[in-house]
Protein backbone atom coordinates (compact mmCIF):
# COMPACT_ATOMS: atom_id res chain seq x y z
CA UNK A 1 0.00 0.00 0.00
CA UNK A 2 1.01 3.79 -0.39
CA UNK A 3 2.99 5.54 2.45
CA UNK A 4 0.80 8.14 1.91
CA UNK A 5 -2.38 6.79 3.93
CA UNK A 6 -4.40 5.84 0.91
CA UNK A 7 -4.67 3.17 -0.95
CA UNK A 8 -2.02 2.92 -4.01
CA UNK A 9 -1.93 6.10 -5.05
CA UNK A 10 1.42 7.14 -5.12
CA UNK A 11 4.73 5.29 -5.25
CA UNK A 12 7.46 5.00 -2.42
CA UNK A 13 9.62 7.76 -1.74
CA UNK A 14 10.33 11.44 -1.95
CA UNK A 15 7.26 13.70 -2.17
CA UNK A 16 8.64 16.86 -2.74
CA UNK A 17 9.50 15.31 -6.18
CA UNK A 18 7.95 17.05 -9.30
CA UNK A 19 4.54 16.18 -10.00
CA UNK A 20 3.37 13.76 -12.90
CA UNK A 21 0.69 13.99 -14.72
CA UNK A 22 -0.83 10.68 -14.44
CA UNK A 23 -4.42 9.89 -16.82
CA UNK A 24 -6.81 6.90 -15.67
CA UNK A 25 -8.81 6.52 -18.83
CA UNK A 26 -11.66 4.00 -18.18
CA UNK A 27 -14.51 2.58 -20.75
CA UNK A 28 -16.84 1.33 -18.27
CA UNK A 29 -18.52 -0.92 -20.28
CA UNK A 30 -21.70 -2.69 -20.19
CA UNK A 31 -19.90 -6.46 -20.39
CA UNK A 32 -16.31 -5.51 -20.08
CA UNK A 33 -14.20 -2.49 -18.66
CA UNK A 34 -11.03 -1.75 -20.12
CA UNK A 35 -8.28 0.53 -18.36
CA UNK A 36 -5.53 2.32 -20.25
CA UNK A 37 -3.08 4.19 -18.21
CA UNK A 38 -0.96 7.35 -19.25
CA UNK A 39 0.96 9.79 -18.86
CA UNK A 40 1.96 12.50 -21.02
CA UNK A 41 5.00 13.93 -20.39
CA UNK A 42 7.05 10.44 -19.24
CA UNK A 43 8.12 8.03 -21.79
CA UNK A 44 7.34 10.24 -24.66
CA UNK A 45 3.34 9.55 -23.76
CA UNK A 46 3.95 6.09 -23.33
CA UNK A 47 0.53 4.18 -22.10
CA UNK A 48 0.09 0.90 -20.74
CA UNK A 49 -3.34 -1.32 -20.60
CA UNK A 50 -4.11 -2.84 -17.82
CA UNK A 51 -3.86 -6.37 -16.88
CA UNK A 52 -6.48 -7.71 -14.96
CA UNK A 53 -4.45 -11.10 -15.01
CA UNK A 54 -6.61 -13.74 -13.28
CA UNK A 55 -9.94 -11.17 -13.00
CA UNK A 56 -10.01 -10.49 -16.05
CA UNK A 57 -12.05 -12.48 -18.90
CA UNK A 58 -10.39 -15.61 -19.55
CA UNK A 59 -10.14 -15.09 -23.54
CA UNK A 60 -8.47 -11.50 -23.24
CA UNK A 61 -6.96 -10.37 -19.54
CA UNK A 62 -7.57 -6.98 -20.70
CA UNK A 63 -11.13 -7.26 -20.08
CA UNK A 64 -12.54 -6.91 -16.69
CA UNK A 65 -16.08 -8.58 -16.67
CA UNK A 66 -18.71 -6.34 -15.29
CA UNK A 67 -20.11 -8.73 -12.93
CA UNK A 68 -19.94 -7.28 -9.54
CA UNK A 69 -21.16 -9.80 -6.49
CA UNK A 70 -21.18 -9.06 -2.78
CA UNK A 71 -21.01 -10.82 0.35
CA UNK A 72 -23.44 -10.57 3.43
CA UNK A 73 -21.24 -7.77 4.19
CA UNK A 74 -21.88 -5.55 1.14
CA UNK A 75 -18.23 -5.98 0.53
CA UNK A 76 -17.45 -6.23 -2.95
CA UNK A 77 -15.62 -8.86 -4.81
CA UNK A 78 -15.29 -9.42 -8.88
CA UNK A 79 -14.41 -12.58 -10.54
CA UNK A 80 -16.70 -15.14 -11.73
CA UNK A 81 -18.33 -17.24 -8.76
CA UNK A 82 -22.01 -18.14 -9.46
CA UNK A 83 -22.65 -18.44 -6.03
CA UNK A 84 -23.10 -14.84 -5.02
CA UNK A 85 -25.68 -12.28 -6.70
CA UNK A 86 -24.67 -10.87 -9.84
CA UNK A 87 -25.82 -7.99 -11.93
CA UNK A 88 -25.60 -8.05 -15.98
CA UNK A 89 -25.71 -5.10 -17.56
CA UNK A 90 -25.42 -2.96 -14.91
CA UNK A 91 -23.92 0.09 -17.04
CA UNK A 92 -27.46 -0.15 -18.31
CA UNK A 93 -29.18 -0.09 -14.92
CA UNK A 94 -27.59 3.22 -13.54
CA UNK A 95 -28.43 4.71 -16.93
CA UNK A 96 -32.27 3.54 -17.23
CA UNK A 97 -32.64 3.04 -12.89
CA UNK A 98 -30.15 4.85 -11.33
CA UNK A 99 -32.09 5.54 -8.40
CA UNK A 100 -33.98 1.58 -8.81
CA UNK A 101 -33.44 -0.27 -4.96
CA UNK A 102 -31.78 -3.65 -4.65
CA UNK A 103 -32.27 -5.21 -1.84
CA UNK A 104 -31.13 -8.26 0.11
CA UNK A 105 -27.61 -7.61 -1.02
CA UNK A 106 -25.96 -7.69 2.67
CA UNK A 107 -27.08 -8.06 6.07
CA UNK A 108 -27.68 -4.47 7.32
CA UNK A 109 -31.70 -2.59 6.83
CA UNK A 110 -29.86 -0.14 4.34
CA UNK A 111 -31.05 0.15 0.77
CA UNK A 112 -29.00 0.39 -2.34
CA UNK A 113 -29.12 1.35 -5.71
CA UNK A 114 -27.95 0.67 -9.21
CA UNK A 115 -25.75 4.15 -8.60
CA UNK A 116 -24.30 2.30 -5.28
CA UNK A 117 -23.57 -0.93 -7.80
CA UNK A 118 -21.74 1.08 -10.07
CA UNK A 119 -19.93 2.90 -7.61
CA UNK A 120 -18.28 0.01 -5.78
CA UNK A 121 -17.44 -1.79 -9.61
CA UNK A 122 -15.59 1.35 -10.60
CA UNK A 123 -14.14 2.08 -7.15
CA UNK A 124 -12.57 -2.01 -7.44
CA UNK A 125 -11.41 -1.55 -10.68
CA UNK A 126 -9.44 1.56 -9.98
CA UNK A 127 -8.30 -0.28 -6.90
CA UNK A 128 -6.67 -3.08 -8.63
CA UNK A 129 -5.51 -0.67 -11.79
CA UNK A 130 -3.63 1.92 -9.18
CA UNK A 131 -1.99 -1.62 -7.65
CA UNK A 132 -0.99 -3.51 -10.74
CA UNK A 133 0.27 0.14 -12.18
CA UNK A 134 2.43 0.93 -8.77
CA UNK A 135 3.55 -2.55 -8.58
CA UNK A 136 5.02 -2.42 -11.98
CA UNK A 137 5.72 0.72 -13.48
CA UNK A 138 7.85 1.94 -10.56
CA UNK A 139 10.70 1.92 -13.17
CA UNK A 140 9.49 4.10 -15.76
CA UNK A 141 7.41 6.49 -13.29
CA UNK A 142 8.58 6.15 -10.03
CA UNK A 143 10.57 9.24 -9.70
CA UNK A 144 8.05 11.16 -9.56
CA UNK A 145 4.79 12.29 -7.36
CA UNK A 146 1.63 11.51 -8.93
CA UNK A 147 -1.11 14.07 -9.86
CA UNK A 148 -4.03 11.64 -10.67
CA UNK A 149 -6.48 12.35 -13.67
CA UNK A 150 -9.73 10.49 -14.33
CA UNK A 151 -11.82 10.23 -17.66
CA UNK A 152 -14.67 8.12 -17.68
CA UNK A 153 -16.49 7.32 -20.81
CA UNK A 154 -20.20 7.72 -21.10
CA UNK A 155 -22.85 6.51 -24.17
CA UNK A 156 -23.73 9.35 -25.19
CA UNK A 157 -22.91 12.37 -28.23
CA UNK A 158 -22.57 15.04 -25.80
CA UNK A 159 -25.53 16.96 -26.70
CA UNK A 160 -28.17 17.56 -24.30
CA UNK A 161 -27.06 15.07 -22.00
CA UNK A 162 -25.79 17.41 -18.46
CA UNK A 163 -27.91 15.04 -16.84
CA UNK A 164 -25.63 12.02 -17.55
CA UNK A 165 -22.89 13.96 -17.78
CA UNK A 166 -23.31 14.95 -14.19
CA UNK A 167 -24.98 11.68 -12.92
CA UNK A 168 -21.62 10.19 -14.33
CA UNK A 169 -19.23 12.39 -12.65
CA UNK A 170 -20.27 12.35 -9.32
CA UNK A 171 -20.06 8.37 -10.01
CA UNK A 172 -16.96 8.59 -10.85
CA UNK A 173 -16.02 10.81 -8.26
CA UNK A 174 -17.22 8.52 -5.44
CA UNK A 175 -15.53 5.96 -6.97
CA UNK A 176 -12.42 7.35 -6.44
CA UNK A 177 -13.27 8.50 -2.71
CA UNK A 178 -14.15 4.83 -1.93
CA UNK A 179 -11.55 3.48 -3.92
CA UNK A 180 -8.35 5.34 -1.58
CA UNK A 181 -9.58 3.85 1.44
CA UNK A 182 -7.71 1.85 3.26
CA UNK A 183 -10.28 -0.40 3.70
CA UNK A 184 -12.45 -3.01 1.35
CA UNK A 185 -14.80 -1.63 -0.88
CA UNK A 186 -18.43 -2.08 0.61
CA UNK A 187 -21.81 -0.78 -0.48
CA UNK A 188 -22.13 1.11 3.01
CA UNK A 189 -18.95 3.05 2.08
CA UNK A 190 -19.98 3.96 -1.42
CA UNK A 191 -23.57 5.04 -0.09
CA UNK A 192 -21.65 7.39 2.56
CA UNK A 193 -19.41 8.39 -0.15
CA UNK A 194 -21.93 9.21 -2.75
CA UNK A 195 -23.61 11.38 -0.23
CA UNK A 196 -20.65 13.21 0.90
CA UNK A 197 -19.57 13.98 -3.05
CA UNK A 198 -23.53 15.11 -3.65
CA UNK A 199 -22.88 17.95 -0.62
CA UNK A 200 -19.55 19.36 -2.74
CA UNK A 201 -17.00 17.45 -1.01
CA UNK A 202 -13.84 16.05 -2.95
CA UNK A 203 -12.02 13.20 -2.16
CA UNK A 204 -8.35 12.91 -1.50
CA UNK A 205 -5.88 12.88 -4.45
CA UNK A 206 -7.28 14.59 -6.95
CA UNK A 207 -9.37 17.83 -7.78
CA UNK A 208 -12.69 18.43 -9.00
CA UNK A 209 -11.18 19.42 -12.35
CA UNK A 210 -9.23 16.43 -13.03
CA UNK A 211 -12.51 13.83 -13.12
CA UNK A 212 -14.33 14.02 -16.16
CA UNK A 213 -17.13 12.30 -17.77
CA UNK A 214 -16.46 12.44 -21.74
CA UNK A 215 -18.65 10.69 -24.91
CA UNK A 216 -17.79 7.79 -25.60
CA UNK A 217 -17.59 8.76 -29.28
CA UNK A 218 -15.24 11.63 -28.73
CA UNK A 219 -12.92 8.73 -26.97
CA UNK A 220 -13.19 7.11 -30.06
CA UNK A 221 -11.99 9.71 -32.60
CA UNK A 222 -9.19 10.46 -29.90
CA UNK A 223 -8.17 7.29 -30.20
CA UNK A 224 -7.87 7.14 -33.66
CA UNK A 225 -6.24 10.71 -34.38
CA UNK A 226 -3.02 9.41 -31.92
CA UNK A 227 -2.73 6.15 -34.25
CA UNK A 228 -0.88 5.56 -37.19
CA UNK A 229 -4.02 4.41 -39.35
CA UNK A 230 -4.31 8.60 -39.10
CA UNK A 231 -5.81 10.12 -41.77
CA UNK A 232 -7.39 13.80 -42.93
CA UNK A 233 -10.98 14.11 -44.22
CA UNK A 234 -14.20 12.46 -43.33
CA UNK A 235 -14.35 9.49 -42.03
CA UNK A 236 -17.38 7.15 -40.14
CA UNK A 237 -16.87 5.23 -36.71
CA UNK A 238 -19.26 2.44 -35.58
CA UNK A 239 -18.89 1.23 -32.12
CA UNK A 240 -20.92 -1.72 -31.23
CA UNK A 241 -21.13 -2.25 -27.62
CA UNK A 242 -22.99 -4.67 -25.40
CA UNK A 243 -25.62 -2.18 -24.77
CA UNK A 244 -25.43 0.46 -27.80
CA UNK A 245 -24.38 1.08 -31.28
CA UNK A 246 -22.20 4.35 -30.89
CA UNK A 247 -22.43 5.97 -34.55
CA UNK A 248 -20.31 9.05 -35.55
CA UNK A 249 -19.56 10.92 -38.65
CA UNK A 250 -16.46 13.18 -38.46
CA UNK A 251 -13.62 15.36 -40.01
CA UNK A 252 -9.59 15.25 -39.30
CA UNK A 253 -7.92 18.39 -40.18
CA UNK A 254 -4.35 18.94 -38.81
CA UNK A 255 -5.14 16.95 -35.58
CA UNK A 256 -8.29 18.78 -34.91
CA UNK A 257 -11.56 16.92 -34.95
CA UNK A 258 -15.31 18.12 -35.84
CA UNK A 259 -18.42 15.56 -34.87
CA UNK A 260 -20.15 16.46 -37.78
CA UNK A 261 -23.16 13.39 -37.13
CA UNK A 262 -23.88 10.70 -34.48
CA UNK A 263 -25.96 8.42 -33.01
CA UNK A 264 -26.02 6.25 -30.19
CA UNK A 265 -28.61 4.00 -29.84
CA UNK A 266 -29.74 0.88 -27.76
CA UNK A 267 -29.09 -1.66 -30.61
CA UNK A 268 -25.91 -3.50 -29.04
CA UNK A 269 -24.62 -7.05 -28.88
CA UNK A 270 -26.55 -7.84 -25.50
CA UNK A 271 -29.83 -5.83 -26.58
CA UNK A 272 -29.43 -8.46 -29.47
CA UNK A 273 -28.93 -11.57 -27.50
CA UNK A 274 -31.72 -10.38 -24.97
CA UNK A 275 -34.42 -10.30 -28.00
CA UNK A 276 -33.03 -13.13 -29.38
CA UNK A 277 -33.47 -15.52 -25.99
CA UNK A 278 -37.25 -13.84 -26.21
CA UNK A 279 -37.47 -15.44 -29.17
CA UNK A 280 -36.78 -18.46 -28.33
CA UNK A 281 -39.11 -18.55 -25.59
CA UNK A 282 -42.33 -17.87 -28.04
CA UNK A 283 -41.03 -20.38 -30.20
CA UNK A 284 -40.78 -23.13 -27.25
CA UNK A 285 -44.17 -21.75 -25.70
CA UNK A 286 -46.04 -21.84 -29.35
CA UNK A 287 -44.32 -25.79 -29.78
CA UNK A 288 -45.52 -26.63 -26.23
CA UNK A 289 -49.25 -25.99 -27.11
CA UNK A 290 -49.13 -28.04 -30.07
CA UNK A 291 -46.69 -30.94 -27.96
CA UNK A 292 -48.84 -33.53 -27.47
CA UNK A 293 -51.78 -32.56 -29.93
CA UNK A 294 -52.32 -35.06 -32.08
CA UNK A 295 -52.54 -38.22 -29.57
CA UNK A 296 -53.68 -41.57 -31.54
CA UNK A 297 -53.99 -44.32 -28.81
CA UNK A 298 -54.28 -46.78 -31.54
CA UNK A 299 -51.00 -46.28 -32.96
CA UNK A 300 -47.80 -47.98 -31.44
CA UNK A 301 -46.39 -46.15 -28.35
CA UNK A 302 -43.13 -44.55 -29.49
CA UNK A 303 -39.87 -46.01 -27.53
CA UNK A 304 -37.53 -42.93 -27.48
CA UNK A 305 -38.15 -39.27 -26.30
CA UNK A 306 -37.19 -37.98 -29.99
CA UNK A 307 -39.92 -40.16 -31.15
CA UNK A 308 -42.78 -38.19 -29.45
CA UNK A 309 -41.13 -34.75 -30.89
CA UNK A 310 -42.64 -33.25 -33.64
CA UNK A 311 -40.95 -33.16 -37.10
CA UNK A 312 -42.00 -29.33 -37.12
CA UNK A 313 -39.57 -28.83 -33.93
CA UNK A 314 -36.60 -28.90 -36.45
CA UNK A 315 -37.64 -26.41 -38.70
CA UNK A 316 -38.77 -23.79 -35.59
CA UNK A 317 -34.86 -24.07 -34.88
CA UNK A 318 -33.20 -23.85 -37.57
CA UNK A 319 -34.76 -20.58 -39.27
CA UNK A 320 -33.06 -17.09 -38.71
CA UNK A 321 -33.91 -15.14 -35.88
CA UNK A 322 -36.49 -12.65 -36.87
CA UNK A 323 -35.26 -10.05 -34.70
CA UNK A 324 -31.88 -10.22 -36.63
CA UNK A 325 -33.52 -8.50 -39.58
CA UNK A 326 -34.93 -5.67 -37.48
CA UNK A 327 -31.85 -5.23 -36.02
CA UNK A 328 -29.87 -5.09 -39.36
CA UNK A 329 -32.57 -2.46 -40.93
CA UNK A 330 -32.94 -0.24 -37.64
CA UNK A 331 -28.94 0.04 -37.57
CA UNK A 332 -28.56 0.68 -41.17
CA UNK A 333 -31.10 3.08 -40.96
CA UNK A 334 -28.97 4.60 -38.48
CA UNK A 335 -26.04 4.82 -40.24
CA UNK A 336 -27.94 6.10 -43.54
CA UNK A 337 -29.56 8.56 -40.95
CA UNK A 338 -26.55 10.02 -40.20
CA UNK A 339 -24.72 10.12 -43.35
CA UNK A 340 -27.52 11.47 -45.13
CA UNK A 341 -27.68 14.88 -42.92
CA UNK A 342 -23.82 14.96 -43.10
CA UNK A 343 -24.16 14.88 -47.16
CA UNK A 344 -27.02 17.21 -47.37
CA UNK A 345 -25.97 19.74 -44.54
CA UNK A 346 -22.70 19.54 -42.88
CA UNK A 347 -19.91 18.41 -45.45
CA UNK A 348 -21.33 18.08 -48.97
CA UNK A 349 -18.68 18.32 -51.19
CA UNK A 350 -16.49 16.34 -49.16
CA UNK A 351 -13.72 14.53 -51.76
CA UNK A 352 -14.83 11.06 -49.83
CA UNK A 353 -17.94 11.08 -51.02
CA UNK A 354 -16.61 9.98 -54.62
CA UNK A 355 -13.53 8.01 -53.00
CA UNK A 356 -15.62 5.91 -50.44
CA UNK A 357 -15.73 7.09 -47.07
CA UNK A 358 -13.48 5.75 -44.60
CA UNK A 359 -15.35 3.45 -41.98
CA UNK A 360 -14.61 1.89 -39.24
CA UNK A 361 -16.26 -0.95 -37.33
CA UNK A 362 -14.93 -1.74 -34.34
CA UNK A 363 -16.14 -2.92 -30.45
CA UNK A 364 -16.86 -6.28 -28.79
CA UNK A 365 -19.88 -7.19 -31.04
CA UNK A 366 -18.64 -6.11 -34.24
CA UNK A 367 -17.54 -9.32 -35.57
CA UNK A 368 -21.46 -10.18 -35.15
CA UNK A 369 -22.44 -11.06 -38.52
CA UNK A 370 -25.96 -8.75 -37.88
CA UNK A 371 -23.60 -5.58 -37.70
CA UNK A 372 -21.46 -6.75 -40.74
CA UNK A 373 -24.43 -7.21 -42.42
CA UNK A 374 -25.93 -3.42 -41.32
CA UNK A 375 -22.63 -2.27 -42.29
CA UNK A 376 -22.83 -4.06 -45.95
CA UNK A 377 -26.49 -3.03 -46.33
CA UNK A 378 -25.79 0.90 -46.09
CA UNK A 379 -22.42 0.71 -48.32
CA UNK A 380 -24.70 -1.44 -50.71
CA UNK A 381 -27.49 1.57 -51.00
CA UNK A 382 -24.63 4.49 -50.69
CA UNK A 383 -22.93 2.95 -53.84
CA UNK A 384 -25.93 2.10 -55.80
CA UNK A 385 -28.48 4.57 -54.83
CA UNK A 386 -26.91 7.38 -52.39
CA UNK A 387 -24.46 9.22 -55.39
CA UNK A 388 -21.37 8.10 -53.88
CA UNK A 389 -18.67 5.52 -53.90
CA UNK A 390 -19.88 4.27 -50.77
CA UNK A 391 -18.19 3.24 -47.40
CA UNK A 392 -14.35 2.39 -47.58
CA UNK A 393 -13.99 -0.13 -44.49
CA UNK A 394 -11.01 -0.23 -42.82
CA UNK A 395 -9.31 -1.38 -39.84
CA UNK A 396 -7.92 0.82 -36.81
CA UNK A 397 -4.19 0.11 -35.84
CA UNK A 398 -2.15 0.04 -32.39
CA UNK A 399 -0.68 2.92 -31.56
CA UNK A 400 2.55 2.78 -30.89
CA UNK A 401 3.36 3.90 -27.63
CA UNK A 402 0.38 1.59 -26.31
CA UNK A 403 2.17 -1.02 -24.03
CA UNK A 404 -0.49 -4.21 -23.91
CA UNK A 405 2.24 -7.42 -24.12
CA UNK A 406 -0.36 -10.42 -24.92
CA UNK A 407 -3.19 -8.40 -26.79
CA UNK A 408 -3.95 -9.69 -30.19
CA UNK A 409 -3.29 -6.63 -32.64
CA UNK A 410 -7.25 -7.74 -33.90
CA UNK A 411 -8.45 -6.97 -30.54
CA UNK A 412 -7.05 -3.37 -30.56
CA UNK A 413 -10.29 -2.08 -30.81
CA UNK A 414 -11.57 -3.11 -27.84
CA UNK A 415 -9.09 -0.56 -25.87
CA UNK A 416 -9.91 2.11 -28.30
CA UNK A 417 -12.55 4.12 -26.19
CA UNK A 418 -10.11 3.26 -22.85
CA UNK A 419 -7.22 4.62 -25.05
CA UNK A 420 -8.50 7.68 -26.09
CA UNK A 421 -9.59 8.45 -22.42
CA UNK A 422 -6.29 8.30 -21.49
CA UNK A 423 -5.24 11.58 -22.70
CA UNK A 424 -5.29 14.96 -21.10
CA UNK A 425 -7.51 17.81 -22.60
CA UNK A 426 -5.06 19.98 -23.44
CA UNK A 427 -3.54 17.27 -25.46
CA UNK A 428 -6.60 16.61 -27.88
CA UNK A 429 -6.80 19.62 -30.10
CA UNK A 430 -9.48 21.21 -31.20
CA UNK A 431 -12.77 19.05 -30.65
CA UNK A 432 -15.97 20.43 -31.46
CA UNK A 433 -18.96 18.33 -30.97
CA UNK A 434 -21.75 18.53 -33.17
CA UNK A 435 -24.29 20.62 -31.60
CA UNK A 436 -21.21 23.32 -31.97
CA UNK A 437 -21.03 23.66 -35.52
CA UNK A 438 -23.56 25.51 -37.96
CA UNK A 439 -24.65 23.17 -40.95
CA UNK A 440 -22.35 24.02 -44.14
CA UNK A 441 -21.55 27.81 -45.89
CA UNK A 442 -19.21 27.29 -48.64
CA UNK A 443 -17.12 29.89 -48.78
CA UNK A 444 -15.06 31.55 -52.03
CA UNK A 445 -12.14 32.25 -49.93
CA UNK A 446 -11.31 28.52 -48.54
CA UNK A 447 -11.14 29.78 -45.26
CA UNK A 448 -11.98 27.57 -42.24
CA UNK A 449 -14.31 28.87 -39.82
CA UNK A 450 -17.79 28.52 -37.81
CA UNK A 451 -20.35 27.03 -40.28
CA UNK A 452 -17.40 25.50 -42.69
CA UNK A 453 -16.38 22.42 -43.13
CA UNK A 454 -12.66 22.01 -42.83
CA UNK A 455 -10.03 19.44 -44.06
CA UNK A 456 -10.63 20.14 -47.67
CA UNK A 457 -11.49 22.58 -49.98
CA UNK A 458 -14.92 23.87 -49.69
CA UNK A 459 -15.03 27.05 -52.77
CA UNK A 460 -17.45 25.92 -55.25
CA UNK A 461 -16.58 22.95 -58.10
Amino acid sequence: MSNNGYYYTQFSGDFTKTPNDIVIGFDFGTSSSKIVIRSPFVGDGRSVAVNFMDLGHKGNKFLLPTRPFFDKNGKLQLGDSLSKPQFPALKMRVLDFPDEKVIGLDSSENEYTNTDLSIGYIAEALRISRKWFIETQAKVYGNAQIRWHFNIGIPSTGQKDDRVISRFRDIAKTAWGVSILQTDVTLQNCKIMYAEVKNGIVPGEITDDRIQAIPEVSAQVIGYCKSTSYRDGLHLLIDVGAGTVDICCFILNAGNHYLLGSSVERLGAFELHKLRIEEIKERISSWMEEFGSEEDPILPMPESPNKYLPVSIDSRFSNEFLQDEKFINNISSEINRVLHYVKKKRDPQSPNWKSGVRTFLTGGGSKVKVYIDSLSTSHEWWSTSGGTNGLKLDELTIPGKLVSDGLPLVDYHRLAVAYGLSHLRDELGEIKPESDIKDLIIMQNNNIGEGDSPGHDNSPG
